[in-house]
């Protein structure tokens, strides 16, 4: 994972805009190996995220993860009939899940998809209350990732750039969109950060609809 690295095994944000030899190592050389682990900002976070999943019972969804699986006890949801693996996907949408999800994680898949506030409203729906969303993203750093740049015939085109709210960026990008207040429409926020490969982390929470009369004595 972290061959090609500087002596000190230091690495900065922006490897995926830099192309570094890590970056190009862990994505093109072992990319297929590596699944959804060859993310910098998953590595980074990861005893957040194994810490998160981990439990007996827990319902886990890996949300538009066909292309590169969390695996870890979790339940895929993808328009994909099967996974890079070969394993039939068992869920198409949110709203076949059988029961509600008590983790729904999700890796450079938002980006993909136009109808935004409906999947978000969806990913709400499918939480149980308490249940966290984890997610990664593209930021808008890495040029070749932004919406009318980045092309992908295997699936489709990004159609969002994403960035934090109150960050100076480019003038101009299409269809920008400050990802943290987005999601805060629908969630509450536990954490969101740029992190390695020029991507963000955000960690967020479903509160139940009868949050007040749950704390009011």
């Amino acid at each position: 994972m972290n061959r090609h690295l500087p002596y000190d095994l230091s690495y900065d944000l922006h490897e995926a805009q830099n192309d570094t030899s890590s970056y190009r190592f862990r994505h093109h050389q072992q990319g297929r190996r590596l699944g959804v682990f060859r993310w910098r900002g998953i590595q980074e976070n990861l005893d957040l995220i194994l810490d998160r999943i981990s439990g007996t019972g827990k319902v886990i969804v890996d949300f538009g993860g066909a292309a590169m699986p969390l695996a870890l006890g979790s339940q895929v949801v993808d328009r994909m009939e099967t996974d890079v693996f070969g394993n039939s996907v068992p869920y198409h949408s949110l709203l076949q899940l059988p029961e509600k999800a008590d983790v729904i994680f999700s890796s450079h898949t938002l980006e993909h998809i136009p109808n935004l506030d409906e999947v978000l409203a969806e990913i709400s729906t499918a939480l149980k209350p308490h249940g966290i969303l984890i997610l990664l993203v593209p930021a808008f750093s890495c040029v070749d990732w932004r919406a009318g740049v980045h092309k992908n015939p295997s699936h489709n085109d990004h159609c969002w750039t994403f960035g934090l709210a109150e960050t100076v960026v480019p003038p101009d990008m299409m269809s920008y969109l400050p990802i943290d207040t987005k999601l805060s429409q629908f969630f509450r926020f536990i954490s969101a950060k740029y992190c390695g490969d020029d991507s963000i982390f955000l960690l967020a929470s479903q509160e139940p609809l009868n949050l007040k009369e749950e704390t009011t004595p």
